[in-house]
């Protein structure tokens, strides 16, 4: 009590300077503490953020939860965007595919994709206008499309061993290329390579030198000589291989010899595999239509098989709105017991796309008279004559070295259902998380060979 009065007389003796002072002093020393308590709170609210982010992004890595698809770099507004209108863009393609004679149809969408944005960028005017309507960017900025190229590819490169794409633009000696243009092209991990088309056959080397390069042989002849003629001046070719096992493979021990029936009602017999599992599955009536997704042993990525039991039915439901049911239908598939039977196939092919794609509404790129291509080069007045790609893709029961599921496969057949693509079918093969759809194909001839000039 004493030293409070103490402190008490002290302080009733101070001057009003001397209690200002103090009273600052009392202040600062307040307004310090409650600083520090700020910077200590901030501090654990931010650990604890970059802990709960460690442990969210481990178990992504160690595939424990996904999160949603709007999530990420690769997955913001714009690139969903993008996703959306590829996927559109892909069943348009089937629609025009499935519905053309009576040909095997190989093409690889996003590829197709690819090269078009490189067009993109160096088109202008009408010709510009009509990719981007094609494609259904109109609404999206260059740059995001560009963006989400530069991320995909990224992606590819770092996480896809087994998917190989690539593509070049090869052009006559001398031709002036805007240099931002090529150094656009770099951001889509491609380039140009100047080359001499008075000189054939040289030229055909070097760009079948550079397919069977990019391709690790399983492309020898991505062009033959027949493509060029005295007005070439410029080729963009692609090309695209896949190479994955099946997360439940085929047993080579029960492929045989089936029928298979094609559109015109005539029969032949292909190699046919069989196997049993839980494959998810989804039959529609209202269009006739199977779905059967088969997973591969790359995370994410499997093969869609859209088996018609009615072709009529189903080309009219793809002509009624070009396609864009099926967009609905992955979503609607479930876990099955199936039995399901594949033909044994192998795609090789090199396919002109100007005629498809001038079929969907590109038509000004491939027209001397109406192209625009001011970006590529201000100063020369030229259009694109061929686009070539280069398709590979092989369909076999691949299994893993020690894997037999002979006992299995025999001792569930009487508790599964009977799936069998022994008629037209198409399949496309997907990275689902992305919508990347790296390649699709319309078999209506299992057994005829597929190269396309």
């Amino acid at each position: 009590v004493r030293m409070v009065s103490e402190k008490q007389t002290k302080e009733s003796n101070l001057t009003n300077e001397e209690w200002d002072v103090a009273f600052l002093k009392k202040e600062k020393k307040h307004i310090g503490s409650k600083i520090k308590g700020y910077i200590i709170y901030m501090l654990i609210i931010i650990f604890t953020l970059l802990f709960v982010l460690f442990v969210l992004g481990s178990m992504m890595h160690m595939n424990i939860i996904k999160l949603p698809k709007w999530v990420g770099n690769i997955r913001n507004y714009s690139n969903y965007s993008i996703e959306m209108e590829m996927e559109k863009s892909t069943f348009r393609m089937i629609t025009k595919l499935f519905g053309n004679s009576d040909n095997n149809h190989v093409w690889s969408p996003f590829v197709t994709s690819l090269i078009l944005s490189l067009l993109l960028e160096g088109s202008r005017g009408r010709t510009a206008s009509e990719i981007m309507e094609t494609m259904n960017w109109t609404s999206i900025d260059l740059l995001d499309i560009r963006s989400y190229f530069d991320n995909i590819l990224s992606h590819l490169n770092e996480n896809m061993p087994k998917i190989n794409i690539a593509n070049r633009m090869f052009a006559e000696n001398g031709l002036e290329i805007s240099e931002t243009y090529k150094d656009i092209l770099k951001k889509y991990d491609a380039n140009i390579v100047e080359v001499d088309f008075r000189n054939i056959k040289e030229t055909v080397d070097i760009i079948n030198i550079w397919g069977v390069e990019k391709s690790e042989g399983l492309i020898k002849e991505l062009i033959k000589s027949d493509l060029i003629n005295s007005a070439t001046i410029g080729i963009i070719t692609s090309l695209m291989t896949f190479r994955g096992k099946w997360k439940i493979p085929f047993n080579k021990n029960l492929t045989r010899e089936a029928e298979f029936l094609s559109e015109k009602g005539k029969v032949t017999n292909v190699k046919m595999m069989y196997n049993v599992g839980n494959f998810k599955h989804g039959y529609f009536p209202e269009y006739k239509l199977s779905v059967l997704e088969l997973p591969y042993d790359i995370p994410d990525v499997v093969m869609v098989i859209l088996i018609p039991s009615s072709l009529k039915d189903f080309k009219e439901s793809l002509a009624k709105n070009n396609g864009e049911f099926l967009l609905q239908l992955n979503s609607k598939i479930k876990d099955h017991n199936l039995e399901i039977c594949l033909p044994k196939f192998k795609i090789k092919a090199n396919i002109p796309l100007e005629e498809k794609l001038q079929d969907i509404g590109i038509e000004s790129l491939f027209n001397s008279e109406t192209s625009d291509l001011k970006g590529m080069s201000p100063k020369e007045d030229f259009y694109i004559q061929k686009i070539i790609q280069g398709v590979q893709i092989e369909v076999d029961e691949e299994e893993t070295e020690g894997s037999a599921y002979s006992a299995s496969i025999i001792g569930s057949r009487s508790l599964s259902t009977l799936l069998c693509a022994d008629r037209p079918f198409i399949f496309y093969i997907q990275e689902k998380n992305i919508k990347l759809f790296y390649s699709g194909a319309n078999i209506k001839h299992p057994l005829i060979k597929m190269f396309y000039r």
